[in-house]
């Protein structure tokens, strides 16, 4: 009978960098997974930052019209009592009463674009809290300058390039021979002499040596296939970053006209307050109509509005070009 209690073990001293090829392989996988995520945060924030601006612009046509409304209100106040006096007659009451009218359904529109953008930003950011929160309108900032290449879809393209180079690294590796050691430890009845009939010590130890003959040609082909597939993804890499910068340019113009527009905001408003100063004058006086003060007191809210929907614009475009480029 053999009765034998042996510990055997056997390691690769050197398997041709395989292993560091896979683990690095494994770590720009994770990384590939990372930049993904990233860049499908990218294109929630923009749907945030878009709706934000959104609420934000909502308010201040609401505000302004409430300050319309309280405007025309006066004036109808001061109509009625010169309707009562004899002086005006009861239609130009009328149109001041009509124009509050549709002012608040202005509002009530408002309110209701409001809601269901506050709904989607809910919706997008999983925070309840928005519905009813009163969001404070950001910092405008400097326009600084920005590497479109930082961009997560785009690093993710320079990581697919490196994941193909490990690859070959990997195919390189196997080609290479793998070095070892094994052996064993214990004792046996009998040991390795079995005419010696006792229990003997047993150690046995040794050096392996594995490397493949055939294939050569298998990396060759291997290298030339990254090549092409390196190419390819170069190539849409330059594709992705050409169509970035192109949107950052936009957004460039579209600051740059606003702020030219902005400029001559101040100017127009202004001249739109003066013009229905005196309206209002007018109307006193008996020498305008309640329709000419309403023209004009539409058109200075315009240009209020218009005023408040630019700096918001700008404030959007700056945001919208930080969110292009990734920050």
């Amino acid at each position: 009978d053999f009765h034998r209690v042996l510990l055997n073990f056997n390691q690769t001293i050197y398997d041709g960098n395989s292993t560091h090829e896979r683990r690095r392989l494994a770590a720009l996988d994770a990384d590939g997974q990372r930049l993904e995520a990233e860049a499908r945060i990218i294109d929630l924030k923009g749907q945030v930052i878009q709706r934000f601006m959104g609420i934000l612009l909502c308010a201040g046509q609401i505000r302004l019209s409430d300050v319309k409304a309280a405007t025309i209100e006066e004036q109808r106040a001061r109509v009625h009592q010169a309707v009562e006096a004899g002086a005006a007659l009861a239609s130009e009451e009328d149109v001041l009463r009509a124009e509050l009218l549709t002012t608040e359904q202005e509002r009530i529109g408002t309110e209701a674009l409001e809601a269901r953008l506050r709904g989607d930003l809910v919706l997008l950011t999983g925070n309840g809290q928005v519905r009813k929160a009163t969001l404070v309108r950001p910092d405008a900032g400097t326009i600084a300058t920005l590497d479109p290449a930082q961009r997560p879809d785009i690093r993710a393209f320079d990581v697919r390039v490196k994941a193909l180079d490990t690859q070959l690294g990997m195919s390189t590796a196997s080609r290479r021979p793998t070095l070892g050691v094994f052996g064993n430890l214990g004792g046996g009845l009998p040991g390795y002499n079995i005419l010696d009939n006792s229990f003997r010590p047993m150690v046995l130890g040794g050096i392996s040596l594995q490397w493949r003959i055939l294939g050569w040609g298998e990396v060759d082909r291997k290298r030339t296939t990254t090549a092409l597939q390196k190419g390819i993804i170069l190539d849409e890499r330059e594709r992705a970053l050409r169509q970035v910068r192109m949107a950052l340019a936009a957004q460039d113009e579209e600051i740059g006209k606003l702020d030219r527009v902005l400029a001559t905001d101040e100017q127009l408003i202004a001249l739109r307050e003066s013009v229905v100063r005196a309206r209002s004058e007018q109307l006193k006086l008996g020498t305008a109509t309640a329709s000419d003060y309403i023209t004009e007191l539409n058109k200075e809210n315009a240009a209020r509005l218009g005023q408040e929907a630019h700096e918001l614009q700008r404030l959007l475009a700056q945001r919208v070009r930080l969110n292009i480029a990734g920050q």
